[in-house]
């Protein structure tokens, strides 16, 4: 591998096949912004996958899996391995990095909800550090052309023929499912952004290719991108333009994020020994890595890519998958925009991967992605074509170079890598006491690949150290990180009035507002004294100046960054002090920014380049390069060291980082008022301990801590306990019998593991505890043996930090399920929602609650998992009440849907906090569906009656039914009651195919039509009769004017109920109708003019006159509604019986004469005359308002048949 600096190798260690369950649940915070970016790649808001997630199968073994996950997902490295279970490709999910973990399903999908972010969020920048080119600017650039391969190996073809190209179509991604290639329309987004033009050199020859950027620090792509055996081996130049794109047609070449020189290569052993040429097994092996010190983030990359090993897609049906990259020709021309080169998978292998794609010259390191399960990931890398078929190919992603890629994308720079110790308490001389420096990256990640040693030191401050600010200003000032130039310097005057008194300055600390986009190569402070005060003409000084610090600095993060000098700087309280800032990198990116002070002369020279003026150390003067003033100096802290003096120390190299920690002991050999440790990275990282003081006399040895180890929470249910105990110093003599269990547990202590000097781990196990409820602690023994390492006691006393453990070894139970039955008016309702009450000894733990925990089977194989709602309280505690819903069968509930449902609870679902599961059980409640089909029944009709007074009516119920059935009397709804006859049955129920009389009473409020539903509900049916009935106000019948007994129908006795009433002198106006004063329940004004005259008489009888013939039996048609009229008064016929004359007040009177038969009248005669006379006062007939020949015809025709005779009737003459 070609580094511009050393790399640091690696051990490799062996992977856990074992995977911890009684662990907490894994938290990873979705990032914030989750908009939709990637247009085209499917439906990413899709969560069907969700659904193949399953709980996992702890008998399975964990050595096979179906295929591997390896991805950097917010600045952590995870790695997991998916198992399918049975057939249809449902899988549980084993975490193996950052910690080995089997994940519950909920787990599962919050990780894999988390991988795909990098799909889901926006770039944290813009790409502001836009780089424009003029088309032809890469002409002269090859493309590291496809390889071309003869699968009998027997020809192996040159590595760089003249061909290749391919022809498409200027269409954006739209996720083709042909081989037809596809413009990526917007590469600054993810994931093409992460997809870069590749450009390397093989001695003065310049090619190019693609790679796709996998960690902060790692780029993969094809190796015979940066190997050739044929050209010198490895490439002598590597650089990338993360996605670089040209605009339409011929235009401009843009690099959004700028271009990144690599600091180094790699590829593999079996490509570099498969040696000259390009054959099959170069084909198999056809991957490298690229890596660059400046970190991805500066182009927003916090979550990359997955990629996925051991995947096989399938080629029948064939899966598409998806090169993505730089093709250096698209029909005939040349091109530097990304396309997608989608294809058929036609074979897979192996180790490499066939598919029917339109490929070219360029394209060669391209990401070949799946989007199969869901999330798109990377299955291969791109590299070559057969010759005799045609196709094109890629390396797989396998097991057999996962170990390598893995490494490959947990590489951090030396230079990227920080030092963090923790403090350090008062010791005594000679007594070792527990240190731990951790390895931490610009973003305070902890570096678990850092596995070196760091050089320490002891110091002895002999003087105060202090601190001074200078500069007040919230002005934001881009120097002296002015890295959106390679180079750049910032020279800056502050006063002696600022500075103060003579003193040693050991550091400086700029206020950070904006980090720089990318790490900081060769960045210098510098002093020296001036006389200047202010800049009369810009210009840089080359001479006289101490150089404090210097190192390959990372981006940081925003505050107060502080510098301690390697080199201090001794001011001498009486010139001015000068600061010289600058760094000197390989490229651009953003810059960023400090809190600065305007001083309002000039007291800044600024100069930046890029790459074009030499070391920014060497520049000087006004123009080489140019130099500007500017008022603004950066605002920063001094602070002043004190005197310090080597103090002896052992050891004076830690041992090996483990995992980026190294945890050992220290031990001062002289006494020192107040000193401290500084680490040594050999990087230009330089790391100091807080102060502490170290006294000649033995400071004894204490318990500083018992801490849960593993597991790492309470309450739990675990049957083995852990405790950390942390000493003070260094001791020995350390074994079980020094500690006792606390508690009433009879579990003991069984075994002790030395984990440092100071530092041991102490199991507790056995007895009770497999089922013990309640609290484990531990403490020493009363007889314990521990000493230090000068043999002295360890001395008693209560620890600083005392954790225990609360054992919880009780499922939580349920108390209550509230699943209320589904009854008739829930009818169309589209959900159904349910409760169940948990409770436990301890807490719910309400992060396990989810969806499918619960499921609902019902009638005609209904099954169905539970939805998870809502619970109350939010947080863990008990009890809790859960919410479910479940949708009904057809969508909403209808009759169909009636039956028996029962709610069952799934094994190992629902948890407390120490990880019991509520049993299972699959009768936990029922429910029953009521809802009866509706079925049309013979309508109900009320007479039309009068306001305020009651109307009751008889009516027979029929049932038709095979089955009883029950009326429902509170069904009717107001103005309608229904009531029981007195027949000696008290119940509402109606025997199968039998019927019965109820009495029904009508008593509007107001005037119109009133319409309610009486229903029967019997086992299977639900009969609904339609009641109807008129409500009215005045004297005329709103249904039927000529209708005036109110009984349906138009006959003769409505005539003979007028004139009887006018025949007991009830003629004229007629009153108003009251609550208190209803009057007769008959409607007499059939004019509708208030008044009851002969005019009424008349109207009726010239209605009935050109009515329909009565039929022999004397019965007409039922009455019509006045909707229904279309000319004239054309009604009804007459009914059999006579009608009882009426008195005024609408009490029946006595029949005069039996029943006779009246001869036939029709076509007689009526003589008006002979009327008038018939009446004991006619001349009240003719009033002004009734003019007989305006409204009636002087021939009117009266058909009678088989009515009374009434008191004062009018006389029929031949």
């Amino acid at each position: 591998m070609i580094f511009s600096k050393t790399r640091r190798s690696r051990k490799s260690r062996k992977r856990g096949s074992r995977c911890a369950t009684n662990r907490r649940p894994l938290r990873i915070e979705p990032l914030e912004d989750r908009r939709l970016l990637a247009v085209g790649w499917g439906d990413l808001e899709d969560t069907s996958w969700r659904e193949r997630i399953v709980e996992p199968d702890q008998a399975v073994r964990l050595d096979q899996p179906s295929r591997t996950v390896i991805q950097w997902i917010d600045h952590t490295f995870y790695r997991w391995s998916e198992y399918e279970v049975g057939v249809d490709g449902n899988y549980f999910v084993a975490l193996e990095a950052p910690q080995s973990q089997l994940l519950p399903r909920e787990q599962a999908i919050e990780l894999l909800s988390a991988s795909q972010q990098w799909m889901l969020s926006a770039p944290v920048l813009d790409p502001t550090a836009e780089e424009r080119l003029e088309a032809d600017w890469l002409s002269h650039i090859q493309a590291i052309d496809h390889n071309w391969v003869d699968e009998s190996e027997e020809f192996p073809l040159d590595y760089l023929p003249a061909s290749g190209g391919l022809s498409g179509e200027d269409d954006p991604l739209a996720g083709s499912s042909n081989n037809t290639p596809d413009l990526v329309a917007d590469t600054t987004i993810f994931p093409f952004h992460t997809v870069g033009y590749q450009q390397q050199r093989f001695g003065d020859a310049q090619y190019r290719c693609t790679s796709i950027i996998v960690s902060p620090h790692t780029a993969l792509t094809s190796a015979h991108c940066v190997y050739h055996a044929d050209r010198d081996g490895y490439a002598t130049s590597v650089q990338i333009s993360p996605g670089q794109y040209q605009e339409f047609g011929a235009g401009a070449i843009v690099r959004p994020f700028g271009r990144i020189t690599a600091s180094g290569w790699e590829t593999n052993d079996q490509y570099i020994q498969a040696g000259s040429g390009y054959t099959t097994t170069h084909t198999r092996h056809d991957y490298a890595a690229v890596f660059y010190e400046p970190s991805m983030a500066s182009i927003g990359l916090t979550t990359y890519v997955p990629l996925q090993f051991n995947y096989d897609p399938p080629t029948s049906p064939a899966e598409i998958v998806y090169p993505t990259g730089y093709p250096f020709e698209v029909d005939g021309a040349g091109t530097s925009t990304m396309w997608e080169m989608p294809g058929p998978v036609t074979r897979v292998e192996d180790l490499r991967l066939l598919y029917d794609a339109e490929t070219a010259s360029g394209s060669s390191g391209s990401p070949v992605w799946s989007r199969a399960s869901g999330q798109p990931r990377v299955i291969g890398l791109h590299g070559f074509n057969l010759s005799s078929s045609g196709l094109s190919g890629a390396t797989r992603l396998t097991s057999s170079n996962q170990t390598l890629i893995e490494q490959w994308l947990q590489w951090i720079p030396d230079a990227a890598i920080d030092f963090h110790w923790d403090p350090i308490e008062d010791q005594s001389v000679g007594s070792a006491f527990p240190v731990t420096i951790t390895a931490r990256d610009s973003q305070g990640t902890t570096v678990t690949s850092f596995t070196d040693t760091v050089d320490l030191a002891g110091f002895a401050s002999i003087a105060e150290p202090g601190e001074i600010s200078i500069g007040q200003g919230d002005e934001s000032f881009r120097h002296p990180f002015r890295t959106r130039w390679h180079d750049s310097r910032t020279q800056v005057i502050y006063l002696q009035s600022e500075v103060g008194q003579a003193a040693t300055i050991s550091g400086l600390a700029l206020d950070v507002v904006t980090i720089p986009g990318q790490e900081l190569n060769d960045w210098t402070i510098r002093m020296k004294h001036t006389s200047l005060d202010s800049y009369a003409t810009a210009s840089l000084d080359a001479t006289d100046w101490v150089t404090v610090y210097q190192a390959k600095e990372p981006r940081g993060s925003t505050g107060w960054r502080f510098f301690e000098f390697t080199t201090p700087f001794e001011y001498n309280g009486m010139d001015n002090l000068m600061i010289d800032f600058s760094h000197n990198n390989r490229s651009w990116t953003s810059d960023g920014g400090v809190r600065a002070t305007d001083t309002g002369t000039a007291r800044s020279a600024l100069a930046y380049s890029d790459s074009n003026h030499g070391d920014p150390l060497t520049w000087s003067g006004t123009t080489w390069p140019n130099v500007s003033a500017d008022n603004r100096i950066p605002n920063i802290r001094l602070t002043f060291a004190s005197t310090s003096i080597p103090v002896s120390i052992a050891p004076t190299v830690t041992g090996e980082f483990i995992d980026g920690v190294w945890a050992g002991s220290v031990t001062v050999n002289e006494p020192a008022e107040q000193m401290f440790l500084r680490a040594d990275g050999r990087n230009g990282r330089i790391a100091s301990s807080n102060l502490f003081p170290v006294t000649s006399v033995a400071i004894p040895t204490v318990v500083h801590s018992f801490q849960r180890q593993d597991p790492a929470t309470s309450p739990t249910n675990a049957d083995v306990l852990v405790f950390r105990v942390t000493f003070s110093g260094a001791v020995q003599d350390v074994d079980g019998l020094d500690f006792v269990v606390q508690g009433a547990t009879t579990a003991t202590v069984t075994d002790v593991v030395v984990i440092g000097d100071a530092v041991y781990d102490v199991t507790v196990s056995g007895g009770d505890l497999a089922g013990f409820n309640g609290g484990v602690g531990l403490a020493l023994a009363p007889d314990f043996t521990i000493v230090d390492l000068a043999g002295n006691r360890l001395m008693e006393g209560p620890p600083e930090i005392d954790e225990s453990y609360l054992l919880d070894n009780e499922p939580p139970v349920i108390n209550s399920v509230d699943a209320s039955d589904v009854v008739q008016w829930q009818t169309g309702q589209v959900d159904y929602w349910f409760t169940i009450d948990y409770s436990d000894n301890v807490a719910i733990d309400v992060a396990s609650l989810a969806d499918g925990q619960v499921t609902v089977s019902g009638p005609g194989d209904f099954y169905q998992q539970a939805q998870f709602l809502l619970v109350d309280p939010e947080d863990d505690g008990t009890p809790r009440t859960v919410s479910y819903r479940i949708t009904p069968p057809g969508g909403s509930w209808d009759a169909s849907d009636r039956g028996h449902y029962t709610i069952a609870l799934n094994a190992d679902q629902v948890l407390d906090t120490a990880g019991n599961a509520v049993q299972a059980d699959a009768s936990l409640a029922s429910f029953q569906v009521h809802i009866r089909p509706e079925i049309e029944h013979t309508p109900i009709q009320l007479r039309p009656t009068v306001i305020f007074l009651p109307h009751q009516q008889t009516v027979v119920i029929d049932n038709p039914t095979d089955q009883t059935v029950m009326v429902l009397a509170d069904s009717l709804d107001d103005p309608f009651a229904i009531a029981l006859l007195d027949d000696g049955d008290d119940s509402w129920t109606i025997p199968a195919g039998q019927q019965r009389s109820f009495l029904v009473t009508f008593a509007p409020d107001t005037a119109g039509l009133y319409e309610s539903a009486l229903s029967m509900l019997g086992e299977s049916t639900l009969l609904v009769s339609a009641v109807t009935g008129w409500g009215v106000q005045d004297w005329q019948n709103p249904v039927n004017r000529f209708d005036v007994d109110g009984d349906g129908t138009v006959t003769p006795s409505d005539v003979l109920m007028l004139i009887n009433e006018i025949n007991f002198g009830n003629r004229g106006r007629l009153p108003v109708r009251t609550a208190e004063q209803p009057g007769a329940a008959w409607f007499p004004d059939v004019s509708g003019d208030g008044l009851l005259i002969p005019l009424d008489v008349l109207m009726v009888v010239h209605h009935l006159n050109h009515s329909a013939a009565i039929d022999d039996r004397g019965e007409g048609q039922a009455a019509s509604f006045a909707s229904d009229r279309h000319e004239g008064w054309d009604g009804a016929g007459s009914l059999n019986d006579s009608f009882p004359p009426r008195s005024p007040t609408g009490a029946s009177q006595p029949v005069d004469q039996p029943p006779r038969r009246w001869p036939d009248l029709r076509h007689s005669q009526l003589d008006l005359r002979t009327i008038r006379a018939a009446f004991a006062d006619p001349d009240s007939l003719f009033s002004p308002a009734i003019e007989m020949d305006e409204h009636c015809s002087d021939r009117l025709f009266a058909e009678t048949k088989g009515f009374l005779k009434p008191i004062g009737a009018f006389i029929l003459q031949e």
